[in-house]
């Protein structure tokens, strides 16, 4: 089986090791493999620069909260293209946020025809833009009044239930094989 993993690292963080360890047993027992990650090009830097403004902005510019949240809206074309044409069986999507990859994309690769497995090596796939909740459980309802929102912003159509509402559309739509 070919099965393509999308992650930001393989190298830094926890979840970047897990995700190699992952690969790596994958192959062991005789699957073909491939990884793509972060190019380091400059295009990553502008996706990553534009989600942190929207967050920074959404946070009523508190720098504390800056890389608790992510909101998916801006991803890099190159490695989820490069990726589709590979044409696996299977796409594997590992830790993607800030600025890899877009809730955007994850629809082209369900549109594409992949199945995917999401690893939740946070609860960032089902809230609205934290990474962990915390005490907050907004997000078994719609996300919104986040806490990680400047409280002059926070309300119930704030930029966490707006993300949720995004999610939703680009994830839920089934996928197609061709």
């Amino acid at each position: 089986m070919k099965i393509a993993i999308l992650s930001t690292s393989l190298i830094t963080g926890g979840a970047a090791i897990v995700t190699e360890r992952l690969g790596r047993a994958l192959e062991n027992i005789g699957h073909e493999v491939k990884f793509f990650t972060l190019p380091g090009r400059r295009e990553r830097k502008l996706s990553f620069l534009a989600e942190r403004l929207e967050v920074f902005a959404g946070n009523g510019f508190n720098r504390n909260d800056l890389f608790k949240a992510s909101t998916g809206s801006f991803g890099m074309s190159g490695p989820v293209d490069e990726m589709i044409a590979w044409k696996p069986d299977i796409a594997v999507l590992a830790w993607v946020n800030q600025g890899f990859v877009s809730l955007g994309q994850v629809r082209k690769i369900g549109r594409a025809g992949i199945p995917m497995v999401w690893v939740m090596h946070d609860m960032w796939n089902l809230t609205g833009i934290c990474h962990y909740s915390m005490d907050c459980m907004n997000f078994r309802g719609e996300c919104g009044n986040c806490p990680l929102v400047s409280p002059c912003l926070r309300r119930r159509n704030d930029l966490s239930h707006r993300v949720w509402r995004l999610a939703l559309i680009h994830i839920s739509e089934p996928t197609r094989r061709s």
